[in-house]
């Protein structure tokens, strides 16, 4: 019975038609890993709840600097 279709499961519409094509208007663009690391150092000092780590690595600096 190699030629049944299980009956109630529909196949899709564009099965097979589209594989590894991306969709149309998606334009994808690369970084380079510094962009990358500007991008995640903006973001973490951004983000309220990095605040006390950011405050906790300032005390720390200031008490180790030698004058």
């Amino acid at each position: 019975m190699p030629s049944c279709e299980p009956v109630g499961v529909s196949n899709r519409r564009h099965e097979g038609k589209y594989e590894g094509k991306s969709a149309r208007g998606v334009k994808i663009e690369s970084v380079s890993r510094k962009e990358v690391y500007k991008i995640h150092l903006y973001v973490l000092n951004n983000i309220v709840e990095v605040i006390p780590y950011i405050l906790q690595n300032i005390n720390e600096i200031s008490d180790h600097k030698c004058f």
